[in-house]
C-alpha cells in the first residue's frame, strides 16, 4: 500500500510539472521570471539555481517535511536544465531514476533529475 501511495504521489507531481518545464525548454521561462513571480530560488551544487513554487520556500517545505518537493533547475548560465523531484526518504521505496542515479541528500530526502539532455 505504501509503495502504491508513493507511486501515485510521484505521478501526480510529475504531471503537474509538465507545463512549466515545457515552457522553460522553449525559452519562455527564466530563473529571474520565476523569482519575480514569487518562486524561491537557491543556488546549490555547481552554481545551479534550484527553484520551488511560491506556495512555500524550500526551507519551509523541508521544515514541514513535505512528502515530495518539485524543483525547476537552471544552469549557472541561466539555461533551463530540467526538473528534479525530491522525495522524503522514509517514503522512498526504491524506485529507479530514469536519467541518473537516485541522489541521497543530507537533509532527509532523495532526489531524481528529469533533464531534457
Amino acid at each position: 500500500m505504501k509503495r502504491l501511495l508513493v507511486m501515485a504521489m510521484m505521478t501526480t507531481v510529475f504531471l503537474g510539472l509538465l507545463a512549466g518545464p515545457a515552457a522553460a525548454r522553449d525559452g519562455n521561462v527564466s530563473q529571474q521570471q520565476l523569482e519575480r513571480a514569487g518562486w524561491d530560488c537557491s543556488t546549490v551544487v555547481a552554481g545551479e539555481p534550484h527553484c520551488v513554487s511560491p506556495s512555500a520556500t524550500f526551507g519551509d517545505r523541508l521544515a514541514a517535511e513535505d512528502p515530495s518537493i518539485p524543483v525547476m533547475v537552471f544552469g549557472a548560465d541561466g539555461s533551463f536544465l530540467g526538473t528534479e523531484i525530491l522525495i522524503r526518504e522514509d517514503l522512498y521505496a526504491g524506485q529507479p531514476c530514469p536519467q541518473d542515479v537516485v541522489l541521497e541528500l543530507p537533509f532527509g530526502y532523495v532526489g531524481c533529475h528529469h533533464y531534457a539532455q
